[in-house]
C-alpha cells in the first residue's frame, strides 16, 4: 500500500532543491549591549568599602572592567575598585567628594554603566591616651584607646618605627614594657581599629634609664694611684650580680695594691640609676667602696671612684654563654707599677691548661720587644679564673 505525502509538505523542499543547492539570503540585526550598575548611588565613609554589581544584557559575555573617575582600578585619591566590584574609599575625603564608579562591558566598549559615590568623613574614630609617656627602663605603661563608629570598637596594639630593642606591647591590653636601655630609634605606640585597619591613632614613648638598666652579671675593673704609700697603683676587679631593683645580691672581687693582694673576696652592695644613665654603686667586701658610673647602655658603662681615691674603670655585662671555659688566642694589655710605670701588651693562647705567646714590655722606660710569654691557667668558675704568666699571678674574668 502506497503512502501519500501532502503537497504542502513537499513544496518547500522542492523549491529549496531547485535553487541549485544555494541557500536563500536573510537579514539580521545587531543587539545593543547595556550595563547596569547596582546600587546607582552610594554614600561611603572614607576608608570603608562598598560592593557594586554589574548586570550585562545584549551579550552572552557578561564580564566587565571597573574604573573609578575614569581610571582603571581607581587610585589613592578617589578610591580603588577590585575586579569583582568592591570599592574601597580613600582614607581622606578628596576636594570633590563625589566620584563616579563605572563598569565597562568587555564585549562592547560602548556598553557602560555607572554609579555615583558620595564620600563622607570617616565613620570610625580612634583616640589613644596618653599621647606621650616617659617610661623608665624595664617598667610598664598602660595605654587606652577610645573608639567610636565601628561595630565592635576594639583595637589591636603594636609598635611602629623601631626594632625589638624598643621593648614590647601587649596587642590586646595596650600595656607597653620598656627595654633595659633607651633605644636610638623613636618609639611609636599604635592602636588600630579591628573593624577597619585604615583607622588608627598613636602615641610617642621616651624610654629613660633606671635601676632595671643594670640587671644580670657585670664584670668591673677600677684602677687608682695607691694613696696608702704615695706611689704605685691599686687595682680592683671582679663580677657582681645586679637584681634590676637596686641591689647587688652577690659577687666576687680581687684587689691588689702596695699593701698586698686580696683574692676572691665575696661582695654585696646596692646601686641607684637616674633617668640620664648616671648612677652610684656601693660594693662591700665587707669594707665599703663607693663608685659613680655612667651607662652607655644596659651592657656597658664607665666607672669612677666616689671615695677619696681617684679611681677610674669600666663595667661590662657578662655573657653567661661564654663563661664555661676559655681557649684560643687573645690580645692582652697590662698596666701597673714595677718600681716605676710598667706596661705590657701582646698575644697569648690558652690551650689545655697552658698559656703561650709573645709580648712587648716597657718597664719604667726600658723596652723589650717580642718577649716570650708562658704559663698556666685554671678553668673559670662563674666567669672567674686564675693564671700564672711569666711567674706573675693573675685573676681573670670573662666578659664575652
Amino acid at each position: 500500500m502506497k503512502r501519500f505525502v501532502p503537497l504542502a509538505v513537499l513544496l518547500p523542499a522542492l523549491l529549496w532543491a531547485g535553487c541549485g543547492g544555494k541557500k536563500s539570503s536573510s537579514s539580521s540585526t545587531t543587539s545593543t549591549v547595556t550595563v547596569t550598575v547596582t546600587p546607582a548611588t552610594a554614600s561611603v565613609a572614607a576608608g570603608t568599602t562598598q560592593q557594586f554589581t554589574a548586570s550585562v544584557t545584549g551579550s552572552t559575555n557578561t564580564a566587565v572592567t571597573w574604573d573609578v573617575a575614569g581610571i582603571a582600578g581607581g587610585d589613592a585619591v578617589n578610591g580603588t575598585i577590585s575586579s569583582t566590584g568592591l570599592y574601597t574609599a580613600p582614607i581622606a575625603v578628596p576636594t570633590t567628594p563625589q566620584v563616579t564608579v563605572a563598569a565597562i562591558s568587555q564585549a562592547s566598549a560602548s556598553g557602560i554603566g555607572s554609579a555615583v559615590v558620595t564620600l563622607t568623613a570617616p565613620a570610625i574614630s580612634v583616640t589613644v591616651s596618653p599621647k606621650t609617656a616617659n617610661v623608665a627602663a624595664g617598667n610598664t605603661q598602660a595605654f587606652t584607646a577610645s573608639v567610636t563608629g565601628g561595630p565592635t570598637n576594639t583595637v589591636t596594639w603594636s609598635l611602629r618605627g623601631c626594632s625589638a630593642v624598643c621593648g614590647s606591647i601587649d596587642p590586646n591590653t595596650g600595656i607597653y614594657t620598656a627595654p633595659a636601655s633607651p633605644p636610638q630609634e623613636s618609639i611609636t605606640v599604635v592602636a588600630t581599629s579591628k573593624d577597619n585597619s585604615t583607622f588608627f591613632d598613636s602615641a610617642q614613648v621616651t624610654v629613660q634609664f633606671g635601676n632595671a638598666s643594670l640587671k644580670g652579671a657585670y664584670v668591673f675593673l677600677s684602677t687608682q694611684p695607691d694613696n696608702a704609700t704615695g706611689a704605685g697603683f691599686a687595682l680592683r676587679g671582679g663580677v657582681f650580680t645586679a637584681d634590676g631593683g637596686g641591689n647587688i645580691t652577690q659577687g666576687v672581687e680581687d684587689a691588689n695594691s702596695a699593701s698586698g693582694p686580696s683574692a676572691a673576696l665575696p661582695i654585696t652592695g646596692n646601686y641607684s640609676i637616674g633617668a640620664d644613665g648616671r648612677g652610684t654603686v656601693t660594693l662591700s667586701d665587707p669594707t665599703q667602696h663607693r663608685f659613680s658610673f655612667a651607662l652607655a647602655s644596659n651592657g656597658r658603662g664607665h666607672l669612677i671612684g666616689f671615695d677619696a681615691e681617684a679611681t677610674s674603670g669600666f663595667i661590662r655585662l657578662q655573657d653567661q654563654t661564654a663563661i664555661a671555659g676559655v681557649s684560643g688566642p687573645f690580645v692582652f694589655e697590662v698596666a701597673g707599677d714595677n718600681g716605676g710605670p710598667a706596661a705590657e701588651i701582646g698575644e697569648i693562647t690558652f690551650s689545655g691548661a697552658s698559656i703561650s705567646g709573645s709580648q712587648d714590655v716597657n718597664y719604667a722606660g726600658t723596652v723589650t720587644q717580642n718577649a716570650a710569654v708562658g704559663g698556666s691557667f685554671t678553668p673559670p668558675t662563674g666567669g672567674r679564673g686564675t693564671a700564672v704568666i711569666n711567674s706573675s699571678n693573675f685573676a681573670y674574668y670573662i666578659i664575652d
